[in-house]
């Protein structure tokens, strides 16, 4: 069986999906020109930061331009990064809406040459997938039902271990978008992160080091079925410059597939930049937690995972 299209599109939603494959076709070569000088100027030393920039700043300044067409960040967690050899794959169960359009969009390191991205269902059916030979991917989704679907990402084809990551924007029909919370989010939580890199940490390798995205006071945002290797690792978080309070939680799940488990670490402080330490056990999975505890409005959030 061939696999279900991502989407039926009226007239006008085919004219905005013509425009959307012109863009992707030239849209990789302006942002290799443009995309971590317009958006990340200052954000990372020439060291494995630089790197994590400039896949961060691709897909952030390629969402930049969708907002113009009413997309905006998916709210809670949006934009995620990882940290993958050469051939690996990374998956992630994430919750759609049903008959909403979504894009996910996808960009390497400059070291990427081929990043491939699909969206299946839990029993393995591709519903869309871009395994062009590009350093980006997009897609665009329509998900046939409200449920989790597996996004998968690969680097194919890179120049050694890179850094990779993806945004998922939501047809809003406002595009209600602040690149300045953005941004400040992300700087905030690297730079604290390089900081804490100088104590000899690094990137666990081929795992989830970076998520986050819209956070509204009170809100929390997880990740789980993260499995690591044995060994120390610091969990860190931090939002934009109007988040006040940012809770982080590190817990040992009980099941897979339920963020529910046994608390490992906790940095309930009332500051915007938690930091927690954690020892992990080979063959468990654990859950993390970002929560915007107090704020003045919406912002965003990100939290990083660093090894030590």
């Amino acid at each position: 069986m061939p696999p279900l299209r991502a989407s039926r599109l009226s007239s006008q939603d085919a004219a905005q999906g013509m425009a959307f494959s012109t863009m992707k076709r030239i849209g990789w070569l302006i942002i290799y020109g443009l995309a971590h000088i317009a958006v990340f100027p200052e954000i990372c030393a020439a060291n494995a930061f630089d790197y994590m920039g400039q896949s961060l700043a691709k897909v952030v300044y390629l969402s930049t331009i969708l907002n113009l067409a009413n997309y905006d960040y998916n709210p809670g967690n949006s934009l995620f990064g990882y940290y993958l050899d050469e051939g690996t794959e990374h998956g992630l169960y994430y919750e759609f809406s049903r008959n909403a359009n979504y894009l996910i969009l996808a960009a390497g390191d400059d070291d990427v040459s081929d990043l491939d991205i699909s969206v299946m269902t839990k029993d393995g059916e591709e519903i869309v997938s871009d395994r062009d030979a590009s350093p980006g991917a997009y897609v665009e989704f329509r998900p046939p039902y409200s449920g989790q679907f597996l996004i998968n990402l690969k680097n194919y084809d890179s120049d050694g271990i890179s850094f990779c990551s993806y945004v998922i924007l939501k047809e809003s029909g406002s595009g209600d978008f602040s690149l300045n919370d953005l941004v400040e989010a992300l700087q905030n939580a690297l730079t604290i992160a390089q900081v804490r890199a100088l104590i000899a940490t690094q990137f666990p390798r081929n795992r989830m080091i970076l998520f986050g995205g819209r956070s509204q006071e009170g809100q929390s945002n997880s990740v789980y079925d993260i499995g690591l290797e044995k060994g120390q690792y610091v969990f860190l978080g931090s939002g934009s410059n109007r988040i006040r309070d940012v809770d982080i939680t590190i817990a040992e799940q009980y099941r897979h597939q339920s963020p529910e488990g046994k608390h490992v670490c906790e940095d309930a402080e009332n500051d915007n930049t938690p930091i927690c330490e954690f020892h992990a056990d080979s063959g468990e999975e654990y859950a993390l937690n970002l929560k915007n505890y107090a704020s003045r409005g919406d912002g965003f959030v990100f939290g990083v995972l660093l090894q030590d």
